[in-house]
This record gives C-alpha cells, sequence and structure tokens, in this order.
C-alpha cells in the first residue's frame, strides 16, 4: 500500500501540502511563524535545486518580508544562507559576478548571526554554520580570494571534524568537501 501510494505522489507533493497547511495555520495564529518560515525557506531552497531561480526568489522574498517585523534569529541565519546558496548557483549558472558578490553578502551575514547563536549557546548549529563558513570558503576560491577562502574553510574545518566522528556518512562526506576545496585553494595560490 506504501509503494503505491509513493507512487502517486513525490516529495514536491508533500512539500507543497505542508506549505499550505503551514501557511493556513500561520493566517490563523502567528504563533506558528517559525514553522511556517522553515516552509517558506524549504519552498526557496527545492526551487533554487531545481534550477528553477524566480521561483526561489518569491519564497525567500516572502521570507524575509516575515522575518524584517519578527524576531527569529534562527530562522534569520538560515535564510541568509539559504539565499547565498540561491544566489550562488545562478550565478554559476549566469556566470554573474554582481549575483556571486550578492551570494558573499548574505553568506557574511549568516555567518555573523550563526556566531552570535553559538556564542549564546545555540551549539545545535553548528552543522548549519560549519555549512555556512564553507560556502564562504567556496564563494571565495571562486572570485580568487584565496586567503579569505582559507580563512573559512579553516574555520569549517575546525567544526566539521568532531562532527563528522559523532555523525559519520553525510558529514564525513562534506568534511570531504571542505578538504577537497582547501587543497584546489592551495593549489590556486
Amino acid at each position: 500500500m506504501y509503494s503505491s501510494f509513493q507512487q502517486e505522489n513525490n516529495g514536491f507533493d508533500f512539500l507543497l501540502t505542508a506549505y499550505e497547511l503551514k501557511r493556513k495555520a500561520f493566517e490563523e495564529n502567528p504563533q506558528f511563524l517559525s514553522t511556517y518560515l522553515n516552509t517558506l525557506i524549504s519552498m526557496g531552497n527545492h526551487y533554487s535545486a531545481n534550477h528553477e531561480f524566480e521561483e526561489a526568489e518569491k519564497y525567500f522574498q516572502d521570507s524575509f518580508t516575515l522575518i524584517s517585523n519578527n524576531d527569529e534569529p534562527v530562522r534569520k541565519a538560515q535564510l541568509h544562507m539559504s539565499y547565498g546558496n540561491s544566489l550562488k548557483t545562478e550565478a554559476h549558472k549566469l556566470k554573474s559576478s554582481k549575483l556571486i558578490s550578492e551570494s558573499i553578502h548574505y553568506f557574511l551575514l549568516a555567518e555573523k548571526e550563526f556566531s552570535k547563536l553559538i556564542l549564546n549557546g545555540n551549539k545545535d548549529l553548528n552543522i548549519s554554520y560549519s555549512d555556512c563558513l564553507y560556502n564562504l570558503g567556496l564563494v571565495f576560491k571562486t572570485v580568487g580570494e584565496f586567503k579569505k577562502s582559507e580563512k573559512y574553510l579553516l574555520k569549517a574545518l575546525k567544526l566539521k571534524i568532531p562532527i563528522a566522528k559523532s555523525l559519520p556518512g553525510t558529514q564525513t562526506i562534506a568534511l570531504g568537501h571542505i578538504y577537497f576545496v582547501l587543497a584546489q585553494s592551495y593549489d590556486a595560490t
């Protein structure tokens, strides 16, 4: 039974249903802002991953509007990182230095926000923070700023090593990505 249900639906159908339900819940009760923001960001990430930047942009902009009027520091950091990733993806596709610069701007905002949250004791964000640092290292490498790239990649490495030890698998692969980009940065200098 599960497999036939699964065949009739795909992950995006579920995400779209979640979005509609959470939007309605938020409209009825603003206390559901955080969960609604999480879904908006997920929608933006989905469209970005499928190279539909204009559609992703709509969800990210809705998130920015909601965040600007509310105190949601974790979601704000996640939004800045997700939007930075979306801009980075689109920048590579269009070969746009302007979008790369915007991407760096949003990654730097996310880095500052994650750093502050972690200093205030929110260690659950170490994975997101290390991913943000990795992306900063990656975009700085892309624009030829190898010292900045190295700085952020080494910070990501410092966080990712203990994470990979406690959560092997995808985090170990992420750790390998950091080493790979670091090696490329050293080779380029």
